[in-house]
């Protein structure tokens, strides 16, 4: 995130999205907030590259009841192993411990890293991975982000976004099991 600022219910911000193939987009972000029921907005590239988008969001809560933000992330709600698609729709497989190390693949790219609760005591988890050597899009390089899981209705879902530390590379994991 570069920069936000709130006026009333208005929130404006610069920020960095990242397209289907993992490359940085600058945008804006423009939106109506109201705490902790609902934020309308849009987003648009800074250099008119992307495609505007508009948005309508209530807290994560509100859909899936079982999600409490203000309650610690457990660990043992994502301990083992996840096969899902990355923002460009190919498949990785990930493997997480109960003490959060981390390990996965993608189309031949090797990983590991770290997964652990917020010392905030959110229901959200910091997100720190290494890529290995090429085939990898960042051979060599480090990513960080955080990550979210929740019930959705039988299946456990799990999301992480992480970015590299220049925030030219970018991508999004998202599982069910």
């Amino acid at each position: 995130l570069g920069s936000a600022s709130v006026s009333g219910s208005t929130l404006t911000a610069s920020i960095t999205q990242y397209d289907y193939l993992a490359h940085r987009v600058p945008s804006t972000l423009s939106a109506t907030v109201v705490t902790s029921t609902s934020i309308n907005g849009s987003t648009s590239s800074s250099g008119g590259t992307g495609t505007p988008t508009t948005f309508t969001s209530t807290p994560l809560s509100a859909t899936y009841p079982n999600y409490n933000y203000n309650t610690p992330a457990a660990l043992s709600d994502i301990a083992g192993a996840w096969n899902g698609n990355l923002l460009d729709g190919s498949a990785a497989a990930v493997s997480i411990d109960s003490a959060g190390v981390l390990s996965g693949t993608n189309l031949g790219c090797s990983f590991t890293g770290t997964v652990t609760p917020r010392a905030s005591g959110k229901n959200v988890f910091n997100v720190a991975i290494h890529f290995g050597a090429s085939p990898c899009t960042t051979p060599n390089q480090d990513a960080s982000g955080i990550a979210i899981s929740y019930i959705t209705n039988t299946h456990r879902q799990f999301i992480a976004a992480v970015e590299n530390a220049a925030k030219t590379q970018g991508n999004m994991f998202i599982a069910l099991r």
